[in-house]
């Protein structure tokens, strides 16, 4: 599993503990957190919320595996493979949209977001 940066821990604290997290601009800061991720605007809230995060990233590691390995036998894929939320269908959960309880959603992103449910095929089913 992934770990979130600790000054995100921090601002997610606050964010749900402080009453005037807003004035404070703590969503930004938390955002800030994540300085790797061009315009980024969201606070991951939960360990499910940053595991999403990081699957989403993850896919683009595993789809750069997948079209290497066709062309290179050298290539393949590790024994293991760490994934965070595995959804229904084969696919890791890579949507805001958390798989339990839906529909809660990242702080700072829609529900109503049609990519709320995303996911990149892992498994044939």
């Amino acid at each position: 599993a992934a770990s979130a940066p600790e000054c995100q821990l921090k601002w997610a604290a606050v964010i749900n503990f402080v009453p005037l997290a807003k004035e404070m601009g703590a969503l930004k800061k938390c955002a800030a957190c994540f300085s790797d991720i061009p315009d980024f605007h969201s606070c991951p809230m939960s360990l499910q919320d940053q595991g999403q995060l990081t699957n989403y990233y993850n896919q683009l590691i595993l789809e750069t595996v997948w079209a290497e390995g066709a062309n290179n036998t050298a290539t393949d894929f590790p024994n293991a493979i760490y994934i965070d939320g595995l959804d229904h269908g084969g696919l890791i959960r890579t949507g805001p949209q958390r798989l339990n309880p839906a529909p809660k959603v990242v702080e700072g992103s829609s529900s109503d977001d049609p990519h709320g449910t995303a996911g990149y095929a892992y498994a044939a089913t």
